[in-house]
């Protein structure tokens, strides 16, 4: 990981990681508390670290040394109220970590403890809406992936948009592009957040882009 200073083109530090960061994305976050110790935190495999984002090095309060096992991680995480919130693709997850120590708070299954399937992960991206404490999460296709005979039925979450209530910690609603997925056919694109005019009145919608080429838009309190 590099910083470089905007104005000058200078590299202001570098961070060097043993394993390969393969990530979607780092998120910043601004410690109100005790600014100095503000930070990156960067998904690299099945840790999220911490980084000083001035200085490059580990912020070894949080944590262990400065990072957290969390589970395999692809997308950037978000702030959550105190929590830090990540995706996991090995646990299938939605997970919330305590953004003081690092310690595990809370998590939410992604797909129903009966799913006759693996895969479905969440490695394409997730999105906040603070103000309604909706986490929009796109998901893969279920694996086998291109043979269907062990995993009959729709597939349920896989290949689909899903919102949280975080503070209910449940699934709130979902939509599923494709039932019992046989061509690959994940929703790679993160949820994007928009607010759109529709006869002068003022809707905020997310927005998936799939592989087929489709572009949904959902009305984010309802799925509609």
């Amino acid at each position: 990981i590099i910083a470089i200073d905007a104005l000058n083109g200078k590299i202001v530090w570098k961070f060097n990681s043993l394993k390969k960061i393969d990530a979607r994305g780092m998120t910043f976050w601004y410690n109100k508390k005790n600014p100095k110790d503000s930070c990156i935190f960067v998904p690299i495999r099945d840790v999220v670290f911490c980084i000083n984002y001035k200085t490059g090095k580990k912020i070894n309060n949080f944590g262990k040394y400065g990072f957290i096992k969390t589970g395999i991680v692809r997308s950037a995480p978000v702030i959550w109220k105190n929590n830090l919130v990540v995706a996991t693709l090995d646990s299938l997850k939605i997970k919330g970590y305590s953004l003081l120590d690092g310690k595990l708070e809370w998590e939410i299954p992604i797909h129903p403890k009966e799913k006759n399937f693996s895969g479905g992960t969440p490695w394409g991206g997730i999105s906040l809406d603070t103000n309604r404490n909706l986490l929009f999460v796109s998901t893969g296709n279920p694996r086998p992936a291109l043979y269907g005979a062990s995993r009959l039925g729709d597939n349920k979450n896989a290949n689909s948009i899903l919102a949280f209530d975080l503070i209910n910690k449940k699934i709130k609603w979902s939509f599923q592009e494709v039932s019992h997925d046989l061509w690959d056919y994940d929703i790679a694109s993160p949820p994007l957040l928009a607010s759109i005019n529709i006869n002068k009145k003022i809707i905020d919608i997310v927005i998936v882009m799939t592989k087929i080429g489709n572009t949904f838009a959902f009305v984010r309190d309802t799925g509609e």
